[in-house]
């Protein structure tokens, strides 16, 4: 039997390698990573700093080319794709959300939601979309508000509805909390399981925090550029227990290093 695009997970990474500089300055930044992300599953890739989070996460999003391997976003390769079709397919099937929000300050709330197909030939979403993305985000208030009349925490909804308004097959966050207090991070972390768990939308979060990764469906370690481990969140009980376990993978994973 022929899979078709819709049988396929809808983010599904080969062998992804990429380094840069040469020579002796030369740093391997991912080596040999896969993975799959199935339809409506939240994935948190966790590592230190350095580790290649936020590297995976550029090539994941078509931002940069790999040295090797493949990035296959609903069917579709990546590195087949010219610059103007990959753009356009970026727009359509990848939502990013960044530390820094990023939004337009002389905008609106309601005007940032709209603003990714304004873009794309003047095509816009209909009122009642916006309406109802506007109450997923808990913002039905704000959508006059300009961003500098906003929370933090309101700030990075804004972010994460852009991110959802074309609604795109995968939604990539870059250490989404980075730039909140613990109450507001921790409201952002429900909001994305409950966008994966009643709105089925795909997310792959990186973090350094194990209170943001324990959010997630599984957890994917990443050191030195490597997956060196996946958990499955169910099997913890606090984001305490997860980060004790995180350290234990680093640790272990140096004393493989010393003797390798």
């Amino acid at each position: 039997m022929t899979m078709t695009a819709q049988d396929l997970p809808p983010v599904q990474v080969q062998n992804l390698g990429k380094s840069f500089g040469q020579g002796k300055s030369r740093v391997n930044a991912l080596v040999n990573v896969s993975l799959e992300v199935r339809q409506g599953e939240h994935v948190a890739v966790i590592g230190p700093s350095g580790s290649g989070k936020s590297t995976l996460l550029h090539l994941i999003a078509g931002l940069t080319g790999a040295d090797f391997g493949r990035v296959v976003i609903a069917g579709q390769d990546l590195a087949e794709m010219k610059d103007r079709r990959l753009t356009l397919f970026r727009r359509r099937h990848i939502g990013m959300v960044f530390q820094s929000y990023n939004l337009i300050p002389t905008l609106t709330v309601e005007d940032n939601l709209r603003l990714p197909l304004l873009l794309e030939r003047g095509r816009a979403p209909a009122n009642g979309r916006i309406d109802a993305l506007l109450t997923t985000l808990g913002l039905e208030n704000r959508r006059r508000h300009r961003p500098d009349q906003l929370s933090g925490g309101e700030q990075q909804r804004v972010a994460i509805g852009r991110a959802m308004i074309a609604d795109p097959t995968v939604i990539l966050a870059d250490e989404p909390t980075g730039n909140l207090d613990s109450a507001s991070s921790r409201n952002l972390c429900k909001l994305l399981q409950r966008l994966c768990d009643e709105h089925g939308r795909t997310i792959i979060t990186v973090t350094h925090d194990p209170a943001v990764a324990v959010w997630a469906d599984r957890v994917m370690v990443l050191k030195d550029g490597r997956i060196v481990e996946t958990l499955d969140t169910s099997a913890y009980d606090s984001a305490r227990e997860l980060g004790v376990r995180f350290l234990e993978i680093l640790d272990r994973n140096e004393g493989a290093d010393a003797c390798a």
